[in-house]
């Protein structure tokens, strides 16, 4: 029998630089406890955390690598819904939106008042435009049906340009961003980090009982439960009696689970039917060290070399070969999410505003000479 992997090359290099050969055995956790306690076995090739508990009874090498948790659940399942339409922009756009829409109509009906617009048979309508019409044909050019109302001046045809630009980017704009995200779904994880889990106890906090993760989870190294505000979540079912690997595997598709293990432990167990999504973070981080049995009087000249391995990069090199890299960065960020928020539309909105105001100076300058061609013709006829 052959140990591969990290820790299995590191012990091979052991071997031939101190010349011993080692007789394997396949045992699990508790089992290999046992045997070094008993005197049976002499190492455990498993990386294992130095705690209080067990540093009187065993022997340890110098840390060989770091191990970290992550919290793991299973991928919700991305679909459309009827909310999709409103979630695809963010509140600050809908009340731009909103607020761009009132002052169009609000200009629109002020530059009726002042002639800026006719009927189509050519005559003026100043009196019968009312301020629902004016609404209806800045709405009817949000949804590109046009503008309602004919200009007559340059002022009303400016503010006719701009509402019909306005709505025209803005159909678009929202089209575009709406068929992303619906072909583009970006489901919402039940959490975002460990403590939500105990907080909103939505989940199932599944951890084996006897990993490094389940004695921080409690108030002391002592103690033979969790602490209160984690017992809820890590005893429910079907979470409860999580030993070993295997029982993680079990449980591991089931919805309303969440499942705290190190990346090496998930790199094999994620080879399953569902899809398993990283919630972003680092929990536990700690060194590991290889056991041996207590007074083994190899101990030292082996973290001797382990030291010189250590020195020299070649653990450094092992590593990089063997271990597994996680991203720090979760996958629902390394999704980009598609809801548009104002500082998108930032300059388009500017625009408009400097067209409107463009549209009431001219508007100005209109009624002004109106009033001093007038006041000249009355002065002439005097």
């Amino acid at each position: 029998m052959q140990v591969s992997g990290y820790i299995g090359e590191l012990w091979a290099i052991l071997e031939r630089t101190l010349q011993f050969k080692s007789v394997m055995r396949r045992a699990g956790f508790e089992e290999g406890l046992s045997l070094l306690k008993s005197g049976e076995a002499d190492a455990m090739l498993q990386p294992v955390v130095v705690t209080g508990n067990n540093i009187g009874d065993y022997d340890f090498t110098r840390p060989v690598a770091s191990s970290w948790y992550e919290l793991y659940v299973r991928a919700p399942e991305g679909q459309a819904s009827a909310q999709s339409h409103f979630t695809v922009w963010g509140p600050n756009v809908w009340m731009a939106t909103l607020a761009t829409t009132a002052l169009l109509t609000v200009a629109v009906r002020l530059m009726c008042k002042c002639g800026a617009f006719e009927e189509d048979g050519g005559t003026r309508r100043r009196q019968r435009v009312t301020l629902s019409l004016c609404f209806l044909s800045v709405l009817g050019s949000l949804g590109s049906e046009g503008f309602q109302l004919r200009p007559s001046s340059v002022s009303g045809r400016v503010l006719m340009v701009t509402t019909l630009l306005f709505g025209l980017l803005l159909y678009n704009s929202y089209s575009a961003v709406l068929v992303a995200s619906l072909a583009v779904t970006n489901p919402t994880l039940p959490f975002n980090d460990l403590d939500d889990v105990a907080k909103k106890g939505t989940h199932a906090l599944c951890v084996r009982n006897l990993s490094y993760a389940y004695m921080r989870l409690k108030e002391s190294e002592a103690a033979k439960e969790v602490a209160p505000q984690w017992r809820e979540v890590v005893a429910r079912k079907p979470c409860g009696n999580a030993v070993t690997k295997r029982d993680l595997e079990a449980v591991l598709c089931r919805w309303g689970v969440a499942v705290l293990e190190t990346p090496s432990n998930m790199a094999v167990t994620k080879e399953s039917a569902c899809h398993m999504k990283q919630i972003r973070g680092h929990y536990f981080a700690v060194p590991v060290s290889l056991e041996f049995r207590a007074n083994l009087p190899y101990t030292h000249l082996i973290n001797f070399y382990i030291n010189r391995l250590q020195t020299s990069g070649i653990l450094q090199y092992l590593r990089s070969k063997w271990v597994v890299r996680t991203s720090l960065v979760s996958e629902e960020e390394a999704v980009p999410h598609t809801t548009v928020t104002l500082r998108h539309v930032e300059l388009v909105l500017s625009l408009y505003a400097a067209s409107i105001a463009y549209s009431v100076a001219v508007l100005m300058l209109e009624i002004a000479w109106n009033k001093r061609t007038q006041a000249a013709r009355t002065h002439t006829l005097h």
